[in-house]
């Protein structure tokens, strides 16, 4: 973590290691199991913070999706394609006894089409989206008011108009940023991985959507933000991935890109079919994506997510997780 984050401007967002002992553990059962041990505990502390003065999920792309890839080749349906549904998370959050305002994920709409996997002539058209700054207008939120942006993941990510470019491209020169105050974070892992990919995920990382952009700052540890919210690494479905979670006026919540639905967190309890049939067969507790990194590694993120989050109060049957990417109609 740069160690400007520490100054004084900025304090209460700090290193969190509640959940380091846990991660050392050896033997993989054990290390799952210590997770969700850890994540309760986080849990428990962030619900005696402060809560969330506003948050608000933003749509601003639709990109297509195999349904097989969606759920893991749980969901039976005649389909062989859907549609998710990208978005973001507007916050405003108590840190350091400052009030900031948070993005998390924000995304180019059509940044999908620059990676090989979107180039692909049999993926759909899709729509023109909205950009980010539009569609924090209608909260009635200028881009110039932003504090603090976090980055969850860097699939399918064009950061250079959002963050902005040290130099041209020969194509155009360099570019101001829309978030021009804005501090911008990412897992170290992620961030380190923007030039070379693993090979099992490569076809989704933008070819040229990080080039020329360096006011990002990479991130070992996990972060406190404040004494309600933090931001835990939780790879799995992508390199270098993180999870946040915040004390909400519901609860805590978490903030996920391994799943694309509500029910994938809570599948016997799921509205798609096929999710409770899978889940029953195999007893496990959760259905993670089926185009990820590593399916291990997003079971044990999904269950850390599941013991720190709150069940949600209209429905407790199901955890408080709001996918970052989610299929059209659960959002």
């Amino acid at each position: 973590m740069n160690d400007a984050m520490n100054d004084a401007a900025w304090r209460g967002l700090e290193p969190l290691d509640t959940l380091v002992e846990a991660r050392a553990r050896a033997g993989l059962s054990a290390r799952g199991l210590g997770l969700r041990r850890a994540a309760e505990g986080l849990g428990d502390r962030l619900r005696e913070g402060p809560k969330a003065v506003r948050i608000e999920a933003l749509a601003l792309d639709r990109r297509p999706c195999t349904t097989r890839a969606a759920c893991d080749g749980a969901w039976t349906t005649s389909a062989r394609e859907t549609t998710l549904t990208w978005r973001a998370l507007y916050l405003e959050l108590s840190i350091g006894g400052a009030q900031r305002r948070v993005l998390v994920d924000p995304v180019e709409p059509g940044a999908w089409r620059g990676t090989p996997w979107g180039g692909r002539p049999r993926r759909g058209a899709g729509d023109a989206g909205t950009r980010i700054e539009d569609a924090l207008a209608g909260l009635g939120v200028s881009p110039d008011t932003i504090d603090l942006v976090l980055l969850s993941h860097l699939r399918g990510q064009d950061l250079r108009r959002l963050v902005g470019t040290a130099r041209g491209d020969g194509l155009q020169g360099p570019l101001p940023g829309v978030f021009r105050r804005a501090r911008w974070l990412v897992d170290h892992d992620a961030w380190a991985a923007r030039t070379r990919p693993h090979d099992a995920e490569r076809a989704y990382w933008s070819r040229d959507g990080l080039q020329g952009v360096e006011a990002v700052e990479a991130c070992r540890a996990d972060l406190s933000l404040g004494a309600g919210a933090a931001w835990v690494s939780s790879p799995g479905w992508s390199e270098g991935q993180r999870t946040l979670f915040v004390n909400t006026a519901r609860g805590v919540m978490a903030w996920s890109a391994h799943g694309v639905s509500r029910g994938c967190w809570s599948p016997y309890h799921a509205r798609l079919p096929g999710l409770r049939a899978r889940v029953r067969s195999v007893n496990a507790e959760c259905i993670p994506r089926g185009d990820g990194l590593c399916r291990m590694s997003a079971l044990d993120g999904m269950a850390m997510e599941r013991a720190a989050t709150s069940r949600c109060p209209d429905a407790p049957e199901m955890h408080l997780v709001w996918p970052q990417q989610v299929l059209d109609g659960d959002g």
